[in-house]
């Protein structure tokens, strides 16, 4: 169940020839030094037919609605290969392996888009570049569990959402200290483990299978990649893909609060759990989604309209939008990429963009 569990696998999706060509092109730059193998080259190859040449972004919108990925050729793919002894330790006395997968691998999980300090690449701290969906694709047989495949965690996306999404203060942390916030969650999922309520977390999944194989898995879902004990590298391919709610520009560096308060919000193909303004037909301007998370008390809602405040602000907001440059002179201590998302988000509504911000601020 995907809304249940936050992710979906297709078996056979990719045929076999576009899975080799784009093995044979991986390898060809493996042996030319590896100047790429993180990233498809910078222009349409046999990685990015994956995309371009298949089905796949189909398969994708039939979930998300409509991407903005649809509006140009994807260039770039992530390349993932997980090499013998990932996640590992040495154990000579085995015959079989001199690989013993970490005792503690299952707690090393992750979000992706978060700062992270061991991760040059990473976003600054202060920032979350987030996205709606991860699609990852099997180009190698993986038969078994341990081999360095994806593993995913059923239904930590729910989990997640409450502890951040719907948390403003946990939200600015985790935008502040990026992966190093995750220990909240850790913390909470180590408590529920020692009392007598139900463990809401769940073990992971492990993402095995034929090459051509599909997982469809939220952003907002907890992810990590098993030790491979074998003795074979594991390759993969990811996409990461983007609602057209997400704004213009550089859509890729910014993040969508209300999605991570209701992480299926702006799957326009799941009718039922998105946002109930534009499954209505109403203006997207019309959605109060993140308030009714975030601010559960009617009284204390109506109290927040009314502080003086909100008052002065509503009146710098000089007209039906607000400016971005007045937003962020408004909150300057909230990130100006941000700011921009939740004006998007909010049709530019000088009262539903302050009243969202005041929560983060």
């Amino acid at each position: 169940d995907l809304v249940r569990d936050g992710f979906i696998i297709y078996r056979g999706l990719i045929p076999r020839h576009i899975v080799n060509n784009a093995v044979r092109r991986i390898n060809e730059k493996l042996l030319d030094g590896g100047k790429h193998v993180s990233l498809a080259s910078g222009s349409e190859d046999e990685v990015t037919d994956i995309w371009n040449k298949t089905q796949l972004p189909a398969k994708v919108r039939a979930l998300t609605g409509p991407l903005k990925q649809d509006s140009f050729t994807t260039k770039h793919a992530q390349v993932a290969l997980t090499a013998p002894g990932h996640f590992c330790k040495r154990k000579h006395e085995t015959k079989n392996s001199n690989f013993e997968p970490h005792e503690h691998w299952e707690n090393w999980w992750h979000i992706d888009g978060l700062a992270n300090d061991q991760f040059k690449q990473s976003p600054p701290k202060g920032h979350i570049h987030g996205f709606t969906a991860l699609v990852g694709v099997l180009l190698s047989d993986v038969d078994e569990p341990y081999s360095g495949e994806l593993t995913v965690y059923p239904g930590s996306h729910n989990f997640l959402a409450k502890m951040f999404g719907q948390n403003p203060a946990n939200l600015s942390r985790l935008r502040k200290d990026g992966t190093s916030a995750l220990n909240l969650a850790r913390d909470e999922i180590k408590r529920e483990s020692l009392g007598s309520t139900p463990n809401t977390w769940k073990k992971p999944v492990h993402f095995v299978g034929k090459a051509g194989d599909v997982v469809i898995a939220n952003y907002f879902l907890a992810h990590n990649i098993a030790p491979n004990r074998s003795h074979r590298i594991r390759y993969a391919v990811y996409f990461r893909v983007h609602s057209t709610m997400f704004s213009g520009g550089e859509f890729w560096r910014s993040f969508r609060p209300v999605a991570l308060a209701n992480p299926w919000h702006d799957w326009l193909g799941l009718p039922g759990h998105g946002c109930p303004i534009r499954e209505a037909g109403q203006p997207p301007s019309d959605c109060c989604c993140l308030e009714s998370f975030q601010v559960k008390d009617e009284r204390a809602r109506a109290r927040l309209q009314d502080t003086k405040e909100m008052k002065s602000m509503k009146k710098n907001a000089n007209g039906n939008r607000i400016d971005d440059a007045v937003a962020i002179r408004m909150f300057p201590n909230i990130p100006a990429d941000a700011i921009k998302a939740v004006i998007v988000g909010k049709d530019g509504d000088p009262d539903r963009v302050i009243a969202e911000l005041l929560q983060w601020n």
